[in-house]
């Protein structure tokens, strides 16, 4: 069973959790936009509890919108956080990565995943795409200079990166399609990403000879990058071939 105190221990008392799902890098001494409702004033912060040792989201404009990292976690995938705690919990260890607290076992998120447009399909191959759910693990690591370079190359920021939830990866794990486990790490020479979405993600690793692209989890019946991250209202939607496309269009 996945504890509560183990995922604080392992994500700076919740700190790490917001800033994955925020999609930034969390400042304690800055405001910042609620992602919940149409905030036109930065009235949010996320401040240390030392009652609890752990980090806490604040909202000003609204102080009904406040709460731990769990509540957070609950509240912006639509969860009751009492009923379904463990989801909540499994969800977090999934989205980070955080796979030493599942002893072997891959959680995966039982969410539904609702994406209406489409993508232009990468060529076969390149892609090794599964059909089925397929369990996964992977360790993140912080994007260095030589990483963050490859993206400056292409217009690309840590910013949108991280908004768009692209994260570096130092080791994944899965299943092959034959039912053998295998790893992959990622070194200066062949980086490795993740696009991670809810419940799945797919590995892009740009320098490789042979597999460029991964899937692990359950990918979506229509798989549309960047859909989430779509605002509100605006006067122009940009389709493109691809997620390298749209976090360039982005930034």
């Amino acid at each position: 069973m996945i504890e509560k105190e183990q995922i604080l221990l392992l994500t700076q008392g919740g700190l790490n959790v917001f800033s994955h799902f925020l999609g930034f890098e969390v400042n304690l001494h800055r405001n910042f936009r609620s992602p919940f409702y149409d905030d036109r004033r930065a009235s949010c912060h996320i401040y240390y509890d030392r009652k609890t040792s752990s980090y806490k989201f604040y909202d000003h404009g609204d102080t009904t919108y406040s709460g731990d990292c769990f509540w957070f976690v609950a509240t912006l995938r639509n969860l009751n956080l009492k009923t379904s705690f463990p989801e909540v919990l499994e969800t977090i260890v999934q989205e980070l990565g955080l796979y030493s607290l599942c002893n072997g076992e891959k959680h995966s998120s039982h969410i539904t995943s609702a994406y209406k447009e489409t993508i232009v399909p990468t060529p076969k191959a390149d892609i090794t795409k599964c059909t089925e759910e397929r369990p996964y693990g992977f360790e993140i690591q912080p994007f260095d200079d030589g990483l963050l370079n490859y993206w400056a190359h292409y217009g690309i920021h840590e910013d949108t990166l991280r908004r768009f939830r692209v994260r570096s990866l130092k080791r994944y794990e899965s299943v092959s399609a034959e039912g053998r486990k295998f790893e992959l790490y990622g070194s200066p020479t062949e980086p490795m990403f993740a696009y991670i979405g809810n419940g799945y993600v797919k590995i892009y690793r740009p320098h490789s000879p042979k597999i460029r692209f991964l899937y692990g989890g359950l990918m979506p019946a229509t798989y549309c990058f960047g859909m989430e991250q779509i605002p509100a209202k605006g006067d122009m939607l940009f389709i493109t071939g691809g997620e390298k496309d749209v976090l360039s269009l982005y930034a």
